[in-house]
């Protein structure tokens, strides 16, 4: 008789101990999120990823299979299924399309309060990414007006050069030509009066001379 009463009691005591660790080790069923994903305004292109987090730690993924939708309200569609966890949640993006392919959460962070278990949410996730402009059209002549200036630094190069005749940047044999052509004139504009006297003379050939291939 005293066997069986013990048993009645471990059973009335235990029970509901059982009962308790049962609950507490049963995991909470998931959210889910269902909408719309636009970029920029625009719709997000397939295969788009859509993540949700918890500060850094992953709690869902979906990939977009229809322009603009990451999610349907119909209960056999694709949804983003979102795990426990504690805190905020917030959205991030990621598209080959935008900033280079790789995950953004864009300008703004687009957020939900935090986990319902078993609730289905509908929510909207608008995405605003910046894009590069491209470069300026008048980049290129910029450059080319620098090319101007090293043009301009050989003009001087040039000048600073006695024996370039020819204004090339060298003393050659054209120079030389050039030399032989104005061979004893005289005037104010002879290339070839490399000591500016007004003559060319045995002087301008000796800097052609000194000057010979550089």
């Amino acid at each position: 008789m005293k066997r069986t009463l013990y048993a009645i009691l471990a059973i009335a005591f235990l029970a509901p101990i059982s009962t308790v660790y049962a609950l507490d080790g049963f995991p909470a069923f998931p959210m889910a999120f269902w909408g719309n994903v636009t970029i920029n305004g625009s719709a997000a292109p397939v295969d788009t990823v859509v993540r949700a987090y918890y500060g850094s730690t992953l709690a869902g993924m979906v990939v977009v299979e229809q322009s603009g939708v990451y999610g349907y309200t119909e209960t056999t569609k694709q949804k983003l299924v979102v795990a426990e966890g504690v805190g905020q949640l917030s959205f991030k993006v990621q598209s080959a399309l935008f900033n280079g392919g790789a995950e953004t959460e864009g300008n703004s962070i687009v957020s939900y309060s935090g986990f319902t278990s078993g609730a289905t949410i509908p929510k909207d996730l608008a995405f605003t990414i910046p894009v590069p402009a491209p470069p300026p059209v008048s980049g290129g002549g910029g450059g080319s007006g620098g090319g101007g200036g090293g043009g301009s630094l050989v003009t001087q190069q040039t000048a600073t050069i006695k024996g370039d005749a020819t204004g090339d940047g060298k003393v050659d044999i054209f120079d030389f030509n050039t030399f032989l052509t104005q061979w004893d004139k005289t005037g104010s504009s002879l290339s070839a009066d490399f000591d500016k006297s007004g003559t060319v003379d045995i002087l301008d050939f000796n800097w052609m001379l000194i000057n010979w291939t550089k």
